[in-house]
């Protein structure tokens, strides 16, 4: 039988020089600052998902009580009436005239204004 050899490659134990600790080291710093960084990124990411969630989920709610009821709540442009002879002001509409609101006119407290004294050199 004639002598044959091949090469091969086996893993072997190989004790660490120091570059290659300091080299593993560094490595593991590295690591365990972006395996930090990505958890962290993550966090806040899912805390912008809740709110994007959260904000559809108020959205979803305003349409659906618009559809059910029919209508919703605008500004709309007004005009103030005040009727001297039925004591009222009113408040109408310009799109529609109608009026929106009338309420009894408040009475308005006459105030007396005397000069002060000392004023004409009393």
């Amino acid at each position: 039988m004639a002598d044959e050899s091949k090469a091969l490659i086996r893993h072997c134990k190989v004790e660490l020089s120091k570059a290659r600790a300091q080299e593993m080291t560094d490595q593991l710093v590295e690591s365990t600052n972006e395996i930090e960084r990505v958890e962290d990124l993550q966090k806040r990411m899912a805390a912008q998902q809740k709110e994007i969630i959260k904000r559809e989920k108020c959205r979803q709610i305003e349409a659906s009580h618009t559809l059910q009821n029919g209508y919703e709540v605008l500004p709309v442009e007004c005009r103030e009436e005040i009727d001297q002879v039925a004591r009222v002001v009113r408040v109408r509409r310009l799109d529609t005239k109608e009026v929106i609101s009338e309420q009894a006119m408040l009475p308005v407290r006459m105030v007396k204004t005397t000069p002060e004294r000392g004023s004409h050199g009393e």
